[in-house]
């Protein structure tokens, strides 16, 4: 954890905000549902990283927004392993077997 590093995570979820209010605002005018999914990157499987959890759920409650938490399913105990079979090599995007257990778990937690 590095405060200074922090502070630029803090502006870019101030911007996050920002537009996905917009986004969920010009949804709901529309009448088109939608959910916000949250994931972790490799680098938070890898360090435990948490904090943004707190932050969408909270900013889903506030905005009355459908929340998907997908974190526990990135738990594991041999963390290097699982990222290495699930994201591709040095990216922050689900490899083959990845999307598919993200597709499955939204699957069973979105009404379609």
């Amino acid at each position: 954890f590095n405060n200074k590093k922090f502070e630029e995570v803090k502006e870019g979820l101030s911007q996050s905000n920002e537009y996905l209010t917009k986004l969920f605002d010009l949804l709901k005018e529309k009448n088109i549902s939608a959910s916000l999914i949250i994931y972790p990157w490799p680098s938070q499987i890898l360090y435990g990283d948490e904090f943004h959890q707190k932050h969408w759920l909270n900013f889903s409650n506030e905005k009355k927004i459908n929340f998907v938490n997908l974190f526990d399913k990135f738990q594991s105990k041999q963390t290097r392993k699982f990222i290495f079979e699930n994201f591709i090599y040095g990216d922050v995007h689900w490899n083959e077997k990845g999307t598919k257990l993200i597709f499955d778990e939204i699957i069973k937690k979105i009404d379609f």
